[in-house]
C-alpha cells in the first residue's frame, strides 16, 4: 500500500510531461495563427502570407479554442493537486492509525503484565500468611480449624485467579501456564495440610502412648511398694521372735547365734 502511494513520483513525471506536451501545442497553434503560412508551390505556386486575424470569425474561434485548451490544461493541474492532496491525507491517517494500534498493543502487555503480577503476590502473601499460622499454632484443635480454611481459601483463590487470568487474558487458550502454577501452589498447599494432619496424628498417638506408660509405671510403683511393705514387715517379724527369750530352745538358740 505504501509503496503503491510512493509510486507518485512516477506518474508526476509523467504528468507533467503531457503538460509540456499540451503547452508546446498551444503555443505552436499560436506561431501558427500570428505567423506566416507557406503555401506549398504545387498548389499553384505562389508563395504568400495570410494573416488568420484578417478574418475576425475565424480569430474568434480560434480564441474560443485556446481559451478552452487553458481552461482544460488548469482543470487538470488542479484535479491533479486534489488527487495528491488527498493521497497524503489518507498516508497521514494510515500513519495515526498505526501508532494508535501500537499504543494499544502496548497498553495491552501492560495490561497483563500488572495482573499478573498481582495474581503471584496475592499467591505468596497467602503462602505467607499460611506458613506463619503454622508456626504459631499450638494447639491440635486450632491447628485443624486452620487447614480446613485454608482448603476453603485455596478453592477461593483458584477460582479467582482463573476468573482473572479469563478476564485479562479474555482467552482461554493462554491459561496454561497460570493453571500449571496454579496446581503446582494447590499441591503444596494440599501437602501443606497432609503434613499438619500426620503431625496432629502422631501428637495424639504419642500422648495416648504416654498416658499408658504412665499408668504402668504407676501400677508398678503400687506394687514396689506392696513388695517392699510384705519383706519389711516379714523382716520385723523375724526380729521380734529372734528378740523373745527362749530357755527349752538352748540348742536351737546356740546354732542360731552360730
Amino acid at each position: 500500500q505504501h509503496r503503491s502511494l510512493s509510486g507518485d513520483e512516477d506518474s508526476d513525471s509523467s504528468t507533467l510531461n503531457e503538460d509540456e506536451d499540451l503547452e508546446r501545442r498551444a503555443t505552436a497553434g499560436n506561431f501558427r495563427r500570428r505567423g506566416a503560412i507557406c503555401v506549398p508551390r504545387s498548389s499553384g505556386g505562389i508563395s504568400a502570407r495570410f494573416d488568420y486575424t484578417d478574418d475576425p470569425a475565424l480569430s474568434m474561434e480560434q480564441h474560443r479554442d485556446e481559451e478552452r485548451r487553458t481552461n482544460e490544461l488548469e482543470s487538470q493541474r488542479a484535479s491533479r493537486r486534489d488527487l495528491k492532496r488527498e493521497a497524503e491525507r489518507l498516508r497521514s491517517q494510515v500513519q495515526d492509525l498505526r501508532r494508535e494500534l501500537r499504543l494499544a498493543r502496548e497498553k495491552t502487555q501492560n495490561l497483563e503484565l500488572e495482573m499478573e503480577t498481582k495474581l503471584e503476590s496475592a499467591a505468596s502473601a497467602t503462602a505467607q500468611s499460611s506458613q506463619q499460622s503454622d508456626a504459631h499454632a499450638q494447639t491440635a484443635e486450632t491447628l485443624r480449624n486452620e487447614v480446613s480454611s485454608l482448603e476453603v481459601e485455596i478453592s477461593d483463590l483458584r477460582s479467582a485467579l482463573r476468573k482473572g487470568v479469563i478476564a485479562a487474558r479474555g482467552d482461554v487458550s493462554q491459561m496454561t501456564g497460570d493453571e500449571l502454577r496454579e496446581e503446582i501452589r494447590r499441591l503444596r498447599f494440599e501437602r501443606e495440610a497432609q503434613r499438619i494432619r500426620e503431625a496432629i496424628v502422631a501428637r495424639d498417638h504419642f500422648h495416648s502412648h504416654l498416658r499408658k506408660l504412665n499408668a504402668q509405671s504407676e501400677r508398678e510403683i503400687g506394687w514396689t511398694q506392696q513388695r517392699v511393705c510384705r519383706v519389711a514387715s516379714q523382716q520385723l517379724q523375724q526380729c521380734l521372735r529372734k528378740a523373745q527369750p527362749s530357755h527349752s530352745h538352748h540348742h536351737h538358740h546356740h546354732h542360731h547365734q552360730r
